[in-house]
């Protein structure tokens, strides 16, 4: 609703969920106002008298703010949301939509598109492996669970960027895992995907520390899910399938996994797939010589291995900040 120089900015975002929860109250900047278990809309007042370089870098901000609150809700559900599209209520000469345009988009979707097929993208971001409670379709995450991963992120902006690409990596890798039985192996987005989750990692891992990258990166996420990452934290998934690595595994899964990044980023393939194999086997997944079925299989080995990464990051948390000077407390 628009109050003088106020203006109601709506975000329409790919919100996946196994409930009906409404989450109907506000986090940092924004609010919840409706949609359903695949598509919601949060809403948040703007101030803009004139649209200048200063507005648009509060935009920003306030994008970011929302980005924070959808991170909250990944780090808890595991099903990765990603911001659709922006739009102000109400219309007219000098509206903000005209001047942000350029940053916000116009707010129009394919005339073809509907509310259903845009459902459809949000559930394809989804995966089987969440936390058992997600599945009651009446759970619905403490607030002050959520609040407390809200005001996390807002304190420490490089882990959220950070969790942002891993997220983003994980949109691409589950819609590919959920589109397999009717659309070909796009092997482009899934070694994107791979780049984006690596980076991620890496930006929490490393913190800019550039020494010996590899060993480093595998060193201290392994040292991080030795240290944090507890049984109990298995326990939370119905699962039989999910238990904690041993240290050597995890080390390996991330080593591989960096290696992976480093010959995609390169643009060599050559030892992807011997990589890759690594990886599924480190997680028990079945290998099989048929080319179409290890991909399947891949997929299915990067799905379980979101549980093992987002429960460093989740079972870590403030110790995070410390990067590669944790592995300085086991001397």
């Amino acid at each position: 609703m628009e109050e003088g120089n106020n203006f109601s900015l709506i975000a329409t975002v790919l919100f996946p969920t196994w409930t009906n929860a409404r989450y109907d109250y506000e986090i940092g900047q924004w609010k919840r106002t409706g949609g359903n278990p695949a598509v919601s809309t949060f809403s948040t007042i703007l101030n803009i008298n004139p649209v200048n370089t200063t507005t648009e870098n509060n935009v920003i901000e306030i994008i970011e703010d929302l980005n924070c609150t959808l991170l909250a809700f990944y780090i808890n559900d595991f099903a990765p949301k990603k911001i659709y599209q922006f739009h102000f209520e109400g219309v007219g000469a000098g509206h903000p939509s005209i001047q942000l345009s350029s940053l916000l988009g116009t707010g129009q979707v394919l005339p073809e598109e509907t509310i259903e097929q845009i459902a459809v993208k949000s559930f394809n971001r989804s995966t089987f492996f969440t936390p058992k409670e997600f599945f009651d379709i009446n759970y619905e995450i403490p607030k002050v669970e959520l609040v407390s991963w809200y005001s996390f992120f807002k304190e420490h902006k490089e882990i959220a960027r950070g969790l942002m690409l891993i997220q983003e990596g994980y949109g691409y890798l589950h819609s590919l895992f959920n589109e397999s039985h009717r659309k070909y192996f796009d092997q482009y987005i899934f070694r994107s995907a791979i780049l984006l989750i690596v980076s991620g990692l890496e930006s929490i891992f490393l913190k800019h520390d550039e020494n010996e990258l590899k060993f480093k990166f595998s060193l201290v996420g392994a040292t991080m899910y030795q240290k944090y990452v507890t049984k109990d934290y298995f326990s939370s998934f119905d699962n039989h399938t999910l238990s904690k690595l041993q240290p050597s595994d995890i080390f390996d899964i991330l080593n591989s996994l960096y290696s992976i990044r480093n010959n995609v980023a390169h643009g060599s393939y050559n030892f992807l797939d011997r990589k890759m194999k690594i990886i599924v086997e480190k997680l028990n997944v079945a290998i099989s010589p048929d080319q179409s079925q290890f991909r399947q299989h891949s997929l299915l080995a990067l799905n379980i291995l979101q549980v093992h990464l987002l429960g460093i990051i989740k079972c870590t948390k403030e110790n995070l900040i410390k990067g590669p000077e944790i592995l300085r407390e086991n001397i």
